[in-house]
């Protein structure tokens, strides 16, 4: 209706209501006279009616970040001292005074609390739902306890409104006796004993729309969550929940498909997730491939000017899988978690790469303005194989608020030469990748991107990412598959009859000229090989020095060393399993040293035999001889002698 003022000076609005239904009998009315103490139905029908909701005329309310209700309940734990921790049987009561927004104060009584973990270190008397409307902030609590051995250390006090934890609070009781009533006040501020954080991860799809997240009291174009919890403080006894956290609230202001958002709680005394709400508001179109909650210990923070929070001591306590993918609507949807560990059924495993693209060089492409297409291939916790296709992998390319963007570089999300793209995505049951297939496409087919290295994480796996490329990636040659298998490879080198292990993938060893080297390699299904012969630092493929390669065993010729240094050859046996094994034989080929030939001399009567002996002697020593003619008749005479004996016995 119109807002109009009336004779008094007062503003009223004349409303005019429209009937949406009608009664489907004749009747325009039913009564129900209701007898004092008697439960009493009455059903009626009514007609359907279809209401259309009109987005650019209609709006929707946002939900508050706390529970708008006043109808707050409180959580009571009560620790015994270290001493005092048989507590079976021992009744305990409780006053709390808190106040109001009247600034007047109101107490409420729990006469016998309950008993939890007597004897251990849990030991505690608590009481959880006692109710406490209208409730500021507290200002007292009282104990009463008539068995005099029974000392208190502390109490946590929690303000619950609707299942939202909206306040802590730790009241130090200093291990005295509650026999004549214990009476502190809590610590100023509300405040936790062994606080806990958490890290939430939410995986926009593609099909989420590009847009600017604002907030204000009067427009709103945001994504909201709450977390549904357990507590360590009742041992899982109720369900709790966050508060709702907007992403502008964590600093995110803008979501595009593939985004990873990152948003950090703070929820006190969690012990376990079972749950998430979502809800969003204003003109946003986005889906959610999958979510990962993550809860931590810690021993202190920090905040730093800008507001941000560095949590120091981290310490990983669970960690939340929830697989399902869903549409993020105005409506709230709830999401139940689909695994609490970190391998098996139902997790996601969180994937983070970072890739390097190369350097730009003369006459050589390098970065790349098409798709890539990324084939991911892993295993699950059973063996059993999976592979997920990213139709291009660019979507998935993180962007940062910080990063703005320009006319001439209207999309951020490309591999640029000399720059590092980072990739995050979650993969459904993964336990370890076995290889990355990389294709850049282009409708011509001469796609191509010079991809200098990967480096990479699982969040939970034990597999190292990390690998050096240097090479260029072209669409003609299927791409390049990096690989990841898990390989056993052992290789030894034999020079004579001594082998020694290529330890830690290298190995040095020395190999005469013309001499050879047997290596042997044991690797699940087969090897590849490749010998380098580095001049003067330069590789030049020298593969006419290997011989009788086997499924198990190859052999290195080392080739005459006709020079005067040394000469380097490099062996690389790789794995086909995995080419990421190798293992990297480095062969030394020494100058010979040069042959070292007495000289020869000559007798009389010598055979024709020895005479030839002499002059090949004297062809590889032509140093001039320093022996007489006497003496050299003389050395041929006892030469022909040792002949004549020698042929006689063979003869005989």
């Amino acid at each position: 209706g119109n807002l109009d003022l009336n004779v008094n000076g007062e503003y009223y609005r004349g409303m005019i209501t429209e009937p949406l239904c009608q009664m489907i009998t004749a009747e325009k009315e039913k009564t129900l006279t209701m007898p004092t103490g008697q439960t009493q139905h009455m059903t009626f029908d009514l007609t359907d009616n279809e209401i259309e909701w009109d987005e650019n005329s209609s709006w929707v309310s946002s939900v508050t970040r706390l529970p708008d209700s006043t109808n707050d309940t409180l959580n009571i734990f009560i620790y015994p001292s270290a001493d005092s921790r048989n507590i079976a049987g021992v009744v305990v009561g409780v006053a709390a005074q808190y106040s109001l927004p009247s600034s007047k104060a109101m107490q409420v009584n729990q006469n016998s609390m309950n008993v939890y973990g007597s004897g251990t270190s849990d030991a505690v008397f608590y009481y959880t739902g006692l109710p406490a409307n209208n409730m500021q902030n507290l200002t007292d609590l009282k104990v009463r306890c008539r068995n005099a051995r029974i000392l208190f250390d502390h109490a946590l006090v929690q303000q619950v409104r609707d299942g939202v934890v909206v306040a802590n609070y730790i009241v130090f009781l200093g291990g005295a006796s509650a026999q004549l009533g214990l009476r502190a006040a809590p610590q100023s501020g509300t405040t936790v004993s062994d606080p806990t954080c958490q890290k939430m991860l939410l995986a926009f799809g593609t099909d989420t729309k590009e847009m600017t997240l604002f907030n204000s009291d009067t427009n709103v174009n945001d994504i909201a969550v709450s977390v549904k919890y357990k507590s360590t403080l009742d041992h899982g006894l109720n369900d709790y929940y966050s508060p709702y956290v907007y992403l502008t609230d964590v600093g995110i202001g803008k979501i595009s498909p593939g985004m990873m958002a990152e948003i950090p709680l703070e929820i006190p005394y969690l012990s376990e997730v079972t749950e998430y709400w979502i809800v969003s508001f204003g003109n946003i179109t986005a889906n959610v491939d999958a979510a990962l909650i993550t809860n931590y210990t810690y021993s202190s923070k920090n905040i730093d000017s800008n507001g941000k929070t560095d949590h120091v001591g981290l310490n990983q306590t669970g960690c939340y899988s929830f697989a399902r993918s869903y549409a993020v609507t105005n409506q709230i949807t709830p999401c139940s978690r689909t695994s609490a560990d970190i391998t098996g059924n139902g997790i996601v495993e969180l994937v983070d790469l970072a890739f390097t693209t190369a350097e730009a060089e003369a006459g050589m492409a390098s970065g790349t303005d098409s798709p890539v297409q990324m084939i991911v291939t892993y295993s699950d916790s059973s063996a059993a194989v999976h592979s997920r296709l990213f139709d291009d992998i660019r979507e998935y390319i993180q962007i940062s608020d910080e990063q703005t963007r320009t006319e001439a570089e209207v999309d951020s999300k490309q591999f640029k030469a000399g720059k590092i793209s980072r990739v995050r995505f979650f993969l459904p049951n993964c336990e370890n990748i076995e290889s990355i297939r990389l294709i850049p496409k282009n409708d011509e087919g001469t796609a191509s991107w010079r991809l200098a290295k990967i480096e990479g994480s699982l969040m939970f796996g034990n597999v190292d990412l990390d690998r050096v490329i240097d090479q260029q990636i072209t669409q003609s040659e299927n791409g390049i598959e990096i690989k990841y298998t898990n390989v056993s490879m052992r290789t030894y080198v034999y020079t004579g009859d001594k082998g020694e292990w290529v330890f830690d993938h290298s190995h040095g060893t020395v190999v005469g000229s013309e001499k050879s080297a047997v290596i042997m390699v044991y690797v699940d299904d087969g090897f590849d090989v490749k010998a380098v012969w580095n001049v003067e630092g330069q590789p030049d493929v020298s593969d006419t020095t290997l011989f009788n390669i086997t499924s198990d065993s190859v052999t290195f010729v080392a080739p005459k060393n006709s020079s005067s240094t040394v000469q380097t050859y490099q062996i690389t046996i790789t794995s086909r399993k995995n080419n990421a094994y190798k293992d990297v034989i480095t062969v030394s080929v020494p100058v010979p040293e040069p042959e070292k030939i007495e000289p020869a001399t000559h007798e009389a009567g010598s055979s024709d035999s020895n005479t030839q002996e002499n002059e090949t002697e004297s062809v590889q020593q032509p140093a001039e001889s320093t022996t007489s003619p006497q003496e050299e008749n003389t050395n041929n005479s006892e030469e022909t002698t040792d002949s004549a004996d020698s042929t006689q016995n063979e003869e005989q």
